[in-house]
This record gives C-alpha cells, structure tokens and sequence, in this order.
C-alpha cells in the first residue's frame, strides 16, 4: 500500500510539474489518468479499485477543476480498464493499447462535456491536437511504471479477475 501511495503521488507531482511547464503545446501529460492502468495491476481487488479510482477522482477535481465531472469519468475508464483485462492479459502490449484507448476517451469525454455542458468554442481540431500531443509522453510514462513497479514477480500480474 505504500508502494501504492507513493506511485500516486509521484504521478501527481509530475503531472503537475509538466502541466506548468511550456511544454503543453508539444505534449500534455495525463498522468494520473495513465496511472489508472498501472494501479488495476497493483491492486488486487476490483471493489478497492473503484473506491481508489473515486477518490482520484474527487482529488483530480479539486486539484485541476472546480466541476466534479472526474469522479464520473475517473468511474467509467475504471470499469473500462477491468474490462478490458478480464478479456486480455496483462503485458506491457496492452498496457500501452489500453493507455492510448483510456487517454482518447477521457480527451474525447472532456471534448463532449465542453461543447455540450460547458458551452466552450472547443472544436475537433483541439480534441484531436490534444489528444496527438498526450499519446507518446503518457506511453512512455506508462512503460516505464510498468518495468519499475509491475514487471516483477512479486506484483500481482498473474493475478485472477
């Protein structure tokens, strides 16, 4: 657990260390959101799982926005992830697919919520620019966390859903 905690505020300290820095324009880091991949393979039960992934939620909200549409995201990528690996084996190949699916949903989400809820002038081209410039950092974020913190036997990768 603490192995955990410290997992995940490392990922937000450089989400947020990367976000400030001018360097949006050529990647935008989603780390913690990349993180909900590697956490389903820390922990080994789908109900903490979720309460976790609750809880980032709220914290991502209050840390980054002041509209709590996280928690709800935050719960639908969560159930995607446990999904995705009751069909797949856990592996460094689909740990990088499910982090480009999980990134262009959430951009996609945001991209919804912002034209339909939030009433933005936010247009496909920024969805897409977004979401281009998110892939190659959050892959190489998630491969690296797999190899230092998943990729032993120790961790639970052969774990039963």
């Amino acid at each position: 657990m603490i192995k955990l905690i410290i997992y995940i505020l490392t990922t937000f300290f450089l989400d947020n260390l990367l976000s400030n820095l001018e360097i949006t324009n050529l990647l935008f880091p989603h780390f913690v959101l990349s993180s909900l991949v590697i956490l389903f393979i820390m922990l080994k039960d789908n109900k903490k799982y979720l309460i976790f992934i609750l809880i980032l939620g709220f914290i991502y909200d209050i840390l980054y926005n002041n509209i709590p549409y996280n928690i709800f995201i935050f719960l639908i990528i969560g159930l995607i992830i446990i999904s995705f690996y009751k069909l797949f084996k856990v592996n460094l190949f689909n740990t990088i697919i499910l982090t480009i699916i999980i990134i262009f949903i959430y951009n996609f989400l945001i991209f919804l919520i912002s034209v339909i809820y939030l009433n933005n002038n936010y247009v496909v081209i920024d969805f897409l620019t977004k979401f281009k410039n998110s892939i190659l950092i959050n892959i190489i974020f998630n491969t690296l966390s797999y190899f230092t913190i998943c990729h032993n036997k120790s961790n639970s990768l052969s774990k039963k859903r």
